[in-house]
Parts: structure tokens; sequence; C-alpha cells
């Protein structure tokens, strides 16, 4: 198709010829005829089926009136998609003849040329066109023509490409012709100039101003539409004058303005000019830029951004050369590396103040629809543009880690009171609210600074907006140091547990616990488990705190964003980015919890030592007054529990008291109460040391609390089988026991007679209680 146009029409003037092309399709029409009804009257190359021996002549006749009917048509038609339909149904019907095929071939060949003569005609009369001066609606109109044009062949590209480059020469001309004028009207009125006030210049200049913009707009808008990170001819020459101060400032060597270490100053300047001025020029330019269906602060900033990208860009340069010449000199390599990072943090920043201040996303075209992809930035613009940014992407994170892991080793693990309890901590929380209150705890220094450390982290990369730089920070730094504070909990974990341990006495006396060969003063005893709780809430209080406040990250935009992207191209399960931190610290969590269990369970048989095994329950008369040997409970294990009550979150400490109750309740239970018998006398002892150790432990223990008290440890089935025990013995003497021993089977009975029904006490065990009466 496209050699017959080359060869028949070379020039757009051979169109005047078409008529004598249209008498040879013709010529070609009475061929057709004729070859049709030669082949039908019974020449050879019909199909061998079509004989006249095999065909009614009645139906013959009405097939070849058919065949010639639709051959007719076909000639005449100009419905040529018609035509070719038609022509290959006769094939369908009457076989695949080789003459139905020339003549479908030939339709389809008259179809491309006459599409391609429709096509030269048009160019042609646009062509015409183009040969006058045309004004700018003009070559709107000419454009509109243009792209109405469907392009889809080599032909239909060559002559848009054509005819686009014929328009592209008279906008060429015309803007050549526009912009000189515009350039002299803003310098008559010295427009944007140092001193002077856009207020005063006179209402005609500002209208010849708006006309001019909106001559170069339309003119650009024919074809050169600008996409981001281009910018409209007319707002570079609006803007020219603080672009000209700009790069005066900024990019002038040895200028004061021009530091390496004052990015912001030139980030200021931008800054500063849209702040003064924004208003006064979308009064002059916004209705023209609506009318593009653009936004025009949006298009201002685009224009404004384009030199301090430059600059932006160079300052990335210099950087990473000044970073590769001081590898191997530590100071001038952490003053370059320090650069980088400011320059970072402050790009970033600014990008956010855009977003935040102006909204400003560049592919925005609307509010009323969702911009077509995300801006990055100016820091996108800077970093995701060739080798030199990737470079400054790698010494940027390898100096963040660097500067981290330095705050690290020096402001977290390695001074003397990392570890110590900061007891002078406020939360940040609201003090008044109960259920913060009761899940808030004192932090060491440690992980507060730990904790403050990777808030401060967090703002060097939030700003960034480029989510696989922030994945890269967050992963290689942060989480990092999260695992490195981690192994060091769990190493100061393991040491200790180890040594407890290993110097752990259980002291069984007679049936349970029995004395000490190391003597030690009670007073050293209580100093040394004073020392190691001190150490484990200590660990405890580190490993929660960060496990709270990993929670907290959980639950922020930036990280919940930042999960969802990744998750978004990875098989990744885990419902946040914090999921596998949070598993650690909370395990060690749980198992400093079982440490304490095996502390107080140490500390209260040391306690009781002396008493169970001096203690006499069979006896003929009631002490005159409670064992002394209650004391040394008494006053330790309160002890202990203080510190741990000011330490940890309120709901910690009840889950910890719990756990103490439950141990103080059980060894005397096994000790006492399930290893002796009982006299008159002896019951009343018990009842007396049992009172005693309630009053002495019952505010550190959450013990005989008021019903609406919301932490009670008055529910504990350990406690309260002893003290149901302990009841059941003062109350029933040998003659109400004796018709009840032995007899399992009246244990119910026995329940009726007692106000809580002993529920917390089984059959056997109220059984065995009766057989200690004596």
């Amino acid at each position: 198709m496209s050699d017959y146009i080359n060869s028949t029409f070379t020039v757009l003037e051979d169109l005047s010829n078409i008529p004598s092309k249209l008498d040879e399709l013709r010529k070609l029409e009475g061929s057709i005829k004729s070859v049709v009804e030669a082949k039908i009257n019974g020449s050879d190359d019909l199909d061998p089926s079509f004989t006249k021996k095999t065909i009614d002549q009645e139906k013959l006749d009405l097939s070849i009136g058919k065949i010639l009917t639709v051959l007719k048509y076909a000639v005449e038609t100009d419905d040529l998609v018609d035509a070719i339909t038609n022509v290959e149904a006769l094939a369908l019907e009457f076989g695949n003849v080789s003459n139905l095929t020339d003549i479908r071939a030939q339709l389809i060949e008259k179809k491309e040329l006459v599409k391609g003569i429709a096509l030269l005609q048009k160019a042609k009369t646009i062509e015409d066109v183009l040969v006058h001066e045309l004004d700018i609606y003009g070559l709107q109109q000419v454009a509109k023509q243009i792209e109405d044009i469907h392009e889809d062949d080599a032909l239909s590209h060559e002559v848009i490409q054509i005819l686009n480059s014929k328009v592209q020469e008279k906008v060429s001309a015309k803007r050549a012709s526009l912009e000189p004028k515009f350039r002299a009207v803003l310098d008559d009125c010295k427009w944007l100039q140092a001193n002077n006030d856009v207020d005063n210049i006179p209402t005609s200049t500002l209208s010849s101003i708006t006309k001019a913009v909106s001559d170069l707009v339309d003119l650009q808008a024919i074809q050169n539409t600008p996409i981001y990170p281009e910018s409209w001819w007319a707002l570079d020459i609006l803007l020219n004058p603080i672009i000209i101060r700009f790069n005066y400032h900024f990019n002038t060597a040895h200028k004061e303005t021009n530091k390496l270490s004052k990015p912001e100053w030139a980030l200021n300047f931008l800054e500063k000019f849209l702040s003064d001025h924004v208003a006064i020029l979308n009064l002059i330019i916004e209705d023209i830029f609506k009318a593009k269906n653009r936004i025009a602060t949006y298009e201002v900033i685009t224009t404004l951004l384009s030199p301090l990208r430059e600059k932006m860009m160079n300052t990335i340069k210099t950087l990473n050369e000044n970073i590769a010449r001081f590898e191997g000199q530590p100071l001038n390599l952490e003053k370059s590396g320090r650069l980088l990072s400011h320059f970072m943090f402050e790009l970033s920043s600014f990008d956010q103040r855009l977003r935040n201040l102006y909204k400003y996303n560049p592919y925005i075209e609307t509010f009323e629809e969702a911009p077509s992809r995300k801006w990055t930035g100016l820091t996108g613009d800077v970093l995701l543009r060739g080798n030199d940014e990737s470079l400054a992407v790698s010494n940027w994170l390898n100096f963040e880690k660097e500067l981290a892991n330095k705050r690290f080793n020096s402001e977290i693990v390695h001074f003397n009171e990392a570890f110590k309890i900061d007891f002078d901590y406020q939360s940040s929380f609201d003090e008044e609210d109960e259920e913060i209150i009761k899940h808030t705890l004192k932090p060491t220094y440690s992980s507060y600074a730990m904790v403050k450390l990777f808030d401060n982290l967090s703002s060097h990369f939030q700003t960034l907006s480029i989510v696989k730089y922030q994945l890269k920070y967050v992963s290689s730094i942060q989480l990092d140091l999260l695992d490195r504070y981690f192994e060091t909990l769990n190493k100061s974990y393991k040491e200790f547990n180890n040594a407890f341990n290993q110097n752990k006495v259980m002291n069984l006396i007679p049936g349970g616990l029995k004395e000490t060969t190391k003597k030690e003063s009670d007073v050293d005893a209580f100093q040394i488990g004073l020392k190691n709780v001190e150490v484990i809430t200590e660990i405890f209080c580190s490993a929660k705190f960060i496990s709270n406040a990993l929670e907290q990250w959980s639950e922020e935009l930036i990280f919940i964003q930042l999960w969802e992207a990744y998750k978004s191209v990875s098989k990744e399960a885990d419902s946040s980015i914090f999921d596998g931190s949070l598993k650690q610290y909370d395990q060690l969590v749980n198992k400093i919890l079982v440490l304490y269990e095996e502390f107080f369970r140490k500390e209260i048989k040391a306690a009781l030592k002396n008493y169970v095994n001096s203690s006499q329950w069979n006896i003929g008369e009631k002490n005159a007054e409670t064992s002394s040997e209650l004391v040394l409970l008494a006053n330790n294990i309160p002890a202990y529990l203080q510190f741990i009550r000011k330490s940890v979150s309120k709901l910690n400490y009840y889950l910890i008291s719990d756990k103490v109750v439950s141990l103080l309740s059980i060894i005397l239970t096994e000790y006492i109460i399930t290893n002796n018998q009982f006299s008159r006398a002896g019951t009343e002892q018990l009842k007396s040391d049992f009172g005693y150790i309630l009053q002495q432990l019952r505010l550190p223990l959450f013990l005989e609390t008021d019903e609406d008290d919301e932490l009670s440890n008055d529910s504990n089935k350990h406690f309260r089988r002893l003290k149901q025990s302990v009841e059941f013995l003062y109350a029933v003497d040998l003659a109400t026991a004796k018709p009840y021993q032995r007899k399992p089977e009246k244990v119910a009975e026995l329940r009726t007679k007692f106000e809580d029904g002993l529920a917390a006490l089984t059959n056997h065990e109220i059984s065995d209680l009766l057989l200690r009466i004596v």
C-alpha cells in the first residue's frame, strides 16, 4: 500500500491526478465482471464440483445472479468494509474460488488506497493553511486537526510527524516574537527587582503581563505542554529576576551565602519568595492555568525548583567527592558525613514543608481527582538520578549507621549507670489516664536513651518520602540497633540467671527445708537479695520499656505505610514492621517474670527456714506472742516488693504480686499445714501467725482488700486454699472432727457449717485436715 502511494503520489500536488486514478479503478471493475461471468459459464478454473452435469440450470442461474449482484455492489459502493465482508461470504458459500480471492485482495488494496488518498488530501489541506501567517488561535486549530488524524500505520505516522514539525516551526517563530516583548514589559516596570513593590506597578502593566503570560502559555500548550520537572516558558521569564538572584547568591564561588554547610539558606530563600509573592502571582496567572487544568501555585513552585535542583545536585556531587577524598582521614570524613546527613535532612524537610503548606504535588491536575503518581520530592529528583546520587544514598546510610552506632555505644550501653532505673522519669502521656498509668513503668537510662535515639533517627528519614530508602534506613539502622540492644539485655539476663542458679541454695527442712552450711548474717543476705531484685528489675524495665515503645511505633502512620508498601512486593505475613523485634523482647520479658518467681521462691523459703524448723504445733498452750521467726519474712519481702513497685507499671506489679502470693501460700501450705498435726493451742498459734503475715504483707500483696478494689489477690486460688485451711483448723476442734474423720462421704455435710462452703478445698484436702486435728 505504502509502495503504491509512494510511487503514484510522489508529492502532494499529485493529488490533482486522483480522477484519472479512479477511472483506472472503474476499468478494473469491468475486467472483474468479465472474469466472473466467464468463470461461472464453465471455465476450467472453477472448482471441479461446479459442472453442467451436477448443477441444476435454475439453481445455477440464481447463483450466477447472486454472485454478479454482490460483485457489482462491491465495485460501485464506497463502503469497502461491507463489500469485503460480502465477497468473503460468497467464498464461504461457493468455495474458495481463486477469482473471489483475487477480488477480495483487490478490494482490500482499494480500501487502503482510498484511505491513503484521504489522508494525503487532509495533509494537503493542513499544509496549505500552514503556508500562511497564523496567530495562536490558528495554530491551535491546525494542531487539533493533526490530532484528529488517526495514527495506525507507518504512513499516517510519517505524515503526522511532518505536519507537527511544520507546526513546531511556526510555534518557535511565534515564541521568538513574543518573548522579547514580554521581557521588555517586565524590565520597564522593574518586575521583582529588589526594593520594588509589586503593588506599585500600574494596573495596565499588570494587564500586559497577564496577556503576555496567557499568550505564551497558549502557545506552549499547542505542542509543548510541560511535564514535571519541565516548566512553562512564560514562568521562566516571569520568575527570571528571582532566579538570577538565586544563582548570584548560591552558585557564585566563594560567596558567603554559597556554603556547603548551609543548604537551608538556598531553600529558605525560595520559601521566603513564595511566602511573599505567591498571592500576587496568582492574581496574575491563576485563571490562565485554571483554563489549562493546572494549578498556578504548583506551576510557580515547579519553575523555582529548577535552579534549586541543579544547586542541590552540584552539592551532592561535591559531598561525594569529599567523602571519597577523605577516606582514611576519620575527622574530615566524619565532617563530610555530617554535612551529607544535614543536607539530606534539610532537603527532605523542605519537601515536606512544600507538601504541608502548599499541598504541592506536580502530578495533581485537579483537586477532584487523585494524582497520577506520588511526588518523591526534590530529594527524589536528586537521589534517583545518576551514579552520583546513588552514591550519595549509600554514603548517607553508611554515615547515619556509623553515627547511630557511636551514640548507641557511648550514650546507651557503655556508661556506668546505663541500666539503672530512672526514677525521675515522667511519662509524656496523660498522667490522669488510669489505663495509661496501669501500663507505665520507669525505664532504665539506657532504654530511655534507646527510645530517644530511635525517635531521633525516625525524624531523619520520615520526610524523605522515598519508600525504598526509608525501608533501607529502618532495616539497616533502626532495627539493627534494636537487635543490638536486645542482645545486650539478653546477655545480662543469661549471665545473671546462670550466677543465680549456681549460687541458689534450696534450704530444705526435715521434710522440706534444712540449715545452710554457710553462715551469713540476715543483713548480708537481705542486701544480696535486694541487689538481685534490682538487677532483675533493671533488665525487666529495660526490655518492657522497649516492648511498649515497639507497640507504639507499630501504630504510627509512617511505619504502617512502610510495612504495607513492603508487603505489596513480598509474601511477608507479619502484621507490623516491628513484629520480629517485639516478639523477642516479649519473650525476654516473660523469662524475667519467671526469674522473679524463682527469686521469690528462694527468698520466701530462706525467710521461713527457721520458722518452719522451730515451730511446734502439737503443743499444750499457745505462745504469748507471734513467732519471732516471721520477722525476717515480714521485713524482707515487702522491701523487695517496694523496689519493684516503684519501678514497674501497676499492671506488671500486680502480675508479680500474684506470683508472690501463690508462692507464699504454696510454701506455707506444704511445709506447715500438710506436714504437721495441730492441737487446740497449735491452731490458735497458727491463726495468730497467719494474721501477722497478712497484716505485714496485706498492702504490698493486695490482700484483704475492699470489694471495689480493682486490683486484688484475694481470689488467688492458692491463697484461698491456705486461708480456708487455717480457718478450718481454728474452727474445728477434736470433738467436732472425730465424727467426720475417715468418712469422706460426710465431707459435704461438714461444708454446710462454713459460710464459704470451703470452696477452695477439695474433699481429699478436707479429709486430710480432719486427721491433723489432735
